[in-house]
């Protein structure tokens, strides 16, 4: 007896397959933007999906934002991106400090801004392409606490570059994505986005 499968013509196999994988993409990316939409009730914007990413676009206190989670694939995780639109006018990005970071700090392969905060500097590690505007950027009120609410929430890293300001996380959970927590960031981001030259 015949299996179901040896009835289909090949020819109508390998695109058959291939429909098969974007509807299961297409599905996987759309529960996603159901998740995020949830963000509407919090923030004036929109949800959507750009090329299998959902994308949330709002306001905060006058900044335009995005969140973006992207896929896995090989040798990549997914990715959830808050992404906050400032006047940057400096490089610079912030990373937890951690044992490998640390071997490249002590070998002087990576470089690392002190802010004179002993305990910011023992918590971070920055890199910036000035390091004068990095500690007076630093220096002002409320920016290193803006930085360690992203960080307990749980992000890896902070840049600032092109106009931008951005928090990423990697293989992240539902409840990263749920409206309070990303809320948190999203207001985290907007103090640090306030005051930028």
């Amino acid at each position: 007896m015949l299996s179901p499968l040896a009835k289909i013509p090949h020819e109508l196999l390998f695109p058959g397959f291939i429909l098969l994988i974007f509807i299961i993409a297409y599905t996987v990316a759309r529960r996603r933007a159901d998740l995020l939409k949830r963000l509407e009730s919090v923030f004036p914007g929109r949800t959507f999906l750009r090329w299998f990413v959902p994308t949330f676009e709002g306001m905060c206190d006058a900044f335009a934002f995005s969140v973006r989670l992207t896929g896995g694939g090989k040798n990549n995780p997914p990715r959830l991106n808050v992404i906050m639109r400032a006047p940057v006018a400096m490089r610079m990005t912030i990373r937890k400090e951690g044992a490998f970071f640390s071997i490249g700090k002590s070998l002087g392969l990576l470089k690392d801004v002190r802010i004179n905060d002993p305990l910011f500097d023992s918590e971070f590690i920055i890199s910036a392409a000035d390091d004068d505007a990095a500690v007076r950027y630093l220096s002002a009120s409320g920016k290193k606490d803006g930085i360690r609410r992203v960080f307990n929430a749980g992000y890896a890293l902070l840049t600032f570059k092109d106009g931008e300001i951005k928090a990423e996380k990697t293989y992240y959970t539902v409840a990263d994505i749920g409206p309070d927590a990303l809320a948190d960031v999203v207001r985290s981001l907007a103090v640090l986005a306030r005051d930028l030259q």
